[in-house]
Order: C-alpha cells, then sequence, then structure tokens
C-alpha cells in the first residue's frame, strides 16, 4: 500500500477525491486537475493541503511532450484500448474502477 508521499495529483476528481487523503504524508499536497469532494475538516486533521489546479493546452509544451513520446522517453500505462466505435465500452471498464494506466480509444485512418 502506497503511504507517506509528499503530491498526489489527482486527474480524476470527482466524489472519490478523499480517497487519496490517506497516501499522503502530515504537511503533504492534493493537486486535483477537476473538481473534487473532500471534507476540509479531515484535511486540516491530517494536516494536508489541497490546492486546486486548471490545466490549460499549451501548443509548445504539447509538441514537446510529442518528441518526448517519439524518442522513448516518455512512456504511458495502458489499462485497456478500444476502438472510437466501442467509446462506450470504454466509458463502462472505466466506471469499473481498478484501472492500472489509461484508456486508450484508436481511431481508424481514413
Amino acid at each position: 500500500m502506497v503511504r507517506d508521499v509528499d503530491v498526489v495529483i489527482d486527474t480524476v476528481g470527482g466524489p472519490r477525491s478523499g480517497r487519496f487523503l490517506h497516501v499522503l504524508k502530515r504537511g503533504g499536497t492534493m493537486l486535483p486537475v477537476f473538481f473534487a469532494e473532500f471534507d476540509p475538516a479531515e484535511t486540516a486533521r491530517l494536516g494536508i493541503t489541497v490546492s486546486n489546479i486548471q490545466v490549460r493546452s499549451n501548443g509548445p509544451q504539447l509538441a514537446e511532450i510529442g518528441r518526448l513520446f517519439d524518442k522513448g522517453a516518455l512512456r504511458v500505462g495502458v489499462d485497456s484500448t478500444y476502438p472510437l466505435s466501442e467509446a462506450g465500452s470504454a466509458h463502462t471498464r472505466a466506471g469499473q474502477g481498478h484501472i492500472q494506466g489509461k484508456i486508450v480509444l484508436t481511431v481508424a485512418a481514413s
């Protein structure tokens, strides 16, 4: 079980965001990218800071990330892959939880 981490970046948010609070060490920080639901009294008791962040796309940064992926310098864990026509199945998979990596939708070349 993960424990005593300095920072959690929660890219999912929502009603289950509070589950990440217990992996943080006292003085740790949770950074929810989307709206997160948590109990401020619990964060105070645990000595944790929650700070909302906003993600904005940046063309040059995205190009650099693409270049790093092409070089093999970055890797992403993939839980499952679905064709775009099965996006509903991918959404169902996401709702099941316990995902180990990203869910990928592929688009067929035209």
